[in-house]
């Protein structure tokens, strides 16, 4: 991402949480293959709409023999939007984070919703199970940020607010691991950063 505090893209290394999530993920990666192939998911505010509005791809993502283009297609069609997203909602945040507290909690809340959609979305994608686990492991990192978000959105001054930074970029890292194992499997460079 371009803000300082990435999101879904890569800039960290490896660490003991992320290697945890894939193992993880690896050994409950048959339930998930069904469970994200099954109808009922709470949707983004936009509902089967990206976060910039554009219709979904991932609803029409059943094959019987994965191909690795199309399914790299389908991760960047929901990666994009939210990448682009996130970067607005973080950069407002960091904005917000001295000054403005009702704001920059709105922003944090705005953060979890994209990164539930995103989770949503990326889970609708019929990955093999090699990739599939990885997408677990993918969603189960992001599902503890969102929970940190969350409690750091409910902070009731700016400097309990900023207290949760660090714990919030360390979250990031995790998430940051998986994406990088991710675009891996399908082919894809690594995101850019700066």
């Amino acid at each position: 991402m371009a803000s300082a505090r990435s999101r879904l893209k890569l800039q960290g290394n490896p660490s003991h949480a992320g290697a945890w999530f894939l193992c993880l993920a690896l050994l409950v990666a048959g339930c998930t293959v069904g469970h994200a192939n099954s109808a009922g998911h709470t949707s983004h505010p936009n509902s089967a709409r990206t976060p910039s509005g554009g219709p979904s791809p991932a609803g029409n993502s059943r094959r019987s023999a994965p191909d690795r283009h199309v399914l790299a297609a389908e991760y960047m069609a929901i990666a994009t939007p939210a990448n682009r997203q996130l970067d607005e909602e973080v950069d407002s945040y960091e904005d917000n984070e001295h000054d403005n507290l009702a704001v920059a909690k709105a922003d944090l809340r705005k953060e979890t919703a994209t990164e539930q959609w995103f989770d949503e979305q990326l889970l609708k994608i019929t990955f093999p199970p090699s990739i599939a686990a990885v997408a677990a492991a993918l969603v189960g990192a992001n599902n503890q940020r969102i929970a940190l978000t969350r409690r750091q959105s409910r902070a009731a001054t700016l400097a309990e607010l900023v207290a949760f930074d660090k714990r919030h970029k360390d979250a990031d890292a995790a998430v940051e691991v998986q994406v990088k194992y991710i675009r891996a499997m399908l082919g894809l460079p690594p995101p850019e950063t700066s």
